[in-house]
């Protein structure tokens, strides 16, 4: 037997205004990413790179690779425990 589709079509106006909050956040995060590179521009080399480390180490554990990296390295060393797992996902590269 074929499944039925059980998701209903919205209306135009939803899908409408679905884009344009999608258009809006993008926007968003553009001026956020160019205030940020223009800010890290004009700041000498090292403490740009410093805040751009922390940056890093702040938002990278928060990403969806890194959930992916953790189920790889599961998957590929079984007989590591967590702290192990967390310890080499944190220094590859």
């Amino acid at each position: 037997m074929a499944r039925e589709a059980t998701r209903q079509i919205e209306p135009a106006s939803v899908a409408q205004a679905r884009v344009a909050r999608t258009r809006f956040v993008h926007r968003l995060e553009g001026w956020g990413a160019a205030l940020l590179f223009g800010t890290l521009g004009r700041l000498p080399l090292d403490w740009a790179s410093a805040l751009g480390g922390v940056l890093a180490r702040h938002i990278g554990p928060r990403l969806a690779i890194s959930n992916r990296a953790r189920r790889n390295l599961a998957r590929a060393f079984p007989e590591l425990s967590e702290t192990a797992i967390a310890h080499r996902r944190r220094h590859v590269g």
